[in-house]
């Protein structure tokens, strides 16, 4: 993946740290599929870090507009992660705030989430059609 974000650019991120657990975060399909209606336009991969370090992985996060990733990176057992963000988009910010939200929202099943749509838009929602959690599409 590293090739992947040379492509994006060739100076280094910002840097931080998060308490959400990439690995977990991944592992969480009901998770995964909220934060990608609030996050659009991003595409998440975790990457494990093979035979050296079987204990360690990096969540990758790539943005449609090839300007913009980050990377979480999960080492088993720590309660805190590094994390890089580069580009205009803060990706790594985008996705805490959507996964705080989820949290907040009782970390809800997809048999809560419903889709409207209609010649003129396409929107998702939770619980109820007034509800909606992600921006509307034509």
């Amino acid at each position: 993946m590293a090739a992947v974000a040379d492509a994006y650019h060739r100076e280094q991120g910002d840097t931080g740290t998060t308490r959400i657990n990439p690995y977990d975060l991944a592992r969480d399909t009901d998770a995964e599929f909220y934060v990608s209606r609030r996050v659009p336009g991003v595409w998440p991969q975790l990457v494990h870090g093979g035979e050296e370090a079987p204990a360690e992985a990096t969540y990758w996060l790539l943005a449609d507009d090839e300007k913009s990733w980050a990377t979480v990176e999960y080492v088993e057992g720590r309660e805190e992660f590094e994390t890089e963000q580069y580009g205009p988009r803060r990706l790594w910010d985008e996705v805490a705030a959507a996964v705080r939200e989820f949290d907040q929202h009782g970390r809800p099943g997809r048999n809560r989430f419903g889709l409207t749509v209609t010649p003129e838009v396409e929107s998702v929602w939770l619980d109820h059609p007034a509800r909606r959690i992600a921006p509307e599409r034509l």
